[in-house]
């Protein structure tokens, strides 16, 4: 119940601040990177649709890739530490209970698919972490928490991104 109330906070979250490219100031030299193949099809977010932010209130990183509004493309793709994780150089699971959360929405905006489900894995390695940025990997199975058979492959995930 903890990671589906961080889920939809997070949700929620980059909802509100997506609506407006200009809230997005993450990449501004446009080195930021954040690439995954959904379900075998190669997926690629940079400079502003690239980043991570960090919440002060508990210290909780999310990692965002996101697709340019009002095209096809528009896939959100993000990864985010509960309270208790600070995203320290090292590997985490996901899945139910775990202590990072994946999940994906579809392009048409349909469909969310995530980690907080106990039929739903994955992990995330961070490779480098400084204050200003987070590099890693990360692959997971993302469940349709509305219909659980359902189900998105998320492989050879990457990121390199500054922290907002």
């Amino acid at each position: 119940m903890k990671q589906l109330f961080l889920f939809l906070i997070l949700s929620s979250a980059f909802l509100a601040t997506s609506c407006n490219d200009d809230d997005m100031s993450g990449g501004s030299d446009g080195d930021d990177l954040f690439t995954a193949k959904i379900d075998g099809t190669d997926y690629r977010a940079e400079g502003t649709n690239a980043y991570a932010t960090l919440f002060s209130v508990d210290n909780t990183i999310a990692i965002y890739g996101t697709g340019t509004p009002g095209t096809e493309a528009y896939p959100l793709l993000f990864v985010a530490f509960d309270e208790n994780n600070t995203g320290d150089v090292g590997t985490y699971e996901m899945g139910l209970g775990k202590p990072v959360v994946g999940t994906y929405t579809n392009s048409a905006a349909e469909f969310t698919y995530g980690t907080a489900s106990d039929q739903a894995s994955g992990t995330l390695e961070i490779t480098e972490r400084t204050e200003t940025r987070v590099k890693g990997t990360f692959s997971f199975t993302g469940v349709n928490l509305s219909d659980t058979s359902d189900r998105v492959e998320i492989t050879d995930g990457s990121f390199d991104v500054t922290i907002q």
